[in-house]
């Protein structure tokens, strides 16, 4: 139920406003991303009633369960219906464990033939070479991480990347530009805020176990690189990056402070 669009269905002007749409995305950091994102089509959800801890309200809204994670495959589809591209269905697959039969496989191809995607060498455990191509593999039903993520959408969105600049993430740090995609997260970053981070300080996301400690005098916020993206962080993503959900609809990127000193990564949304 992630991405349920069709290509083409893409509505520029599409708006559901303060109408909320599935019963367990109320205000908070992913709500106008997750509202923007499902009035075109990119997202639905889970009907009510379908488990006993997700009871049918008066409206009988489904459940979008933004804290769930994402698969490659299904990121890949909710990419190219986001930008309004169509699906690609070339008679040789890309990669060794997408074939035509796959449900994504027009999606991963579009994402592949526009240079966004290239897999993984053969070779490794599980995944053999198999003559004469020797093709890569995508990994499709693998949960897809917030840097993966990051890198993909600037490359969909085709913005030029900031260089090997001082990062705005304190745990981007811990990597070298080279052959891992800090400059694509910062590049997000400089677009609009198109990735939410979290300030340092507090308990943050995904588990609310870890302390996120503030280490130097700027303060700097955590990026949570190599965490697996949640339905919410990839609605909130892609609805930035597109433009969707401007920072006036989405004020609070997941852990600033509202007027009682509270924030909406205080608690799970």
């Amino acid at each position: 139920y992630l991405a349920t669009g069709n290509s083409g269905n893409v509505d520029p002007n599409a708006d559901w406003g303060s109408t909320r749409t599935f019963a367990d995305v109320v205000e908070g950091r992913t709500f106008a991303a997750v509202q923007q994102s499902a009035a075109r089509f990119i997202i639905s959800g889970y009907p009510c009633g379908a488990t006993t801890d997700e009871p049918c309200d008066p409206a009988y809204r489904p459940y979008f369960r933004p804290d769930n994670d994402v698969t490659r495959g299904q990121f890949s589809k909710m990419l190219v219906l986001a930008m309004g591209w169509g699906e690609l269905r070339p008679a040789n697959n890309t990669f060794q464990d997408v074939d035509s039969n796959n449900t994504f496989y027009g999606h991963i191809e579009r994402l592949a033939a526009s240079g966004i995607i290239s897999g993984y060498p053969c070779g490794g455990p599980g995944e053999p070479c198999v003559p004469p191509q020797n093709k890569p593999y995508f990994r499709w039903g693998n949960p897809i991480v917030r840097m993966q993520m990051a890198k993909m959408v600037v490359l969909a969105q085709g913005w030029p990347l900031v260089g090997c600049v001082p990062s705005s993430f304190y745990d981007q740090d811990l990597f070298s530009c080279a052959g891992y995609p800090r400059e694509h997260v910062e590049t997000a970053w400089r677009h609009s805020q198109a990735v939410n981070s979290y300030s340092c300080g507090r308990y943050n996301p995904p588990d609310f176990m870890t302390y996120d400690a503030c280490t130097d005098s700027n303060y700097r916020r955590y990026f949570h690189p190599g965490t697996n993206a949640k339905r919410g962080d990839v609605a909130y993503f892609i609805a930035r990056a597109r433009g969707w959900a401007a920072a006036s609809e989405s004020p609070s990127d997941g852990s600033e402070p509202s007027a009682d000193g509270s924030t909406a990564d205080d608690v799970k949304p």
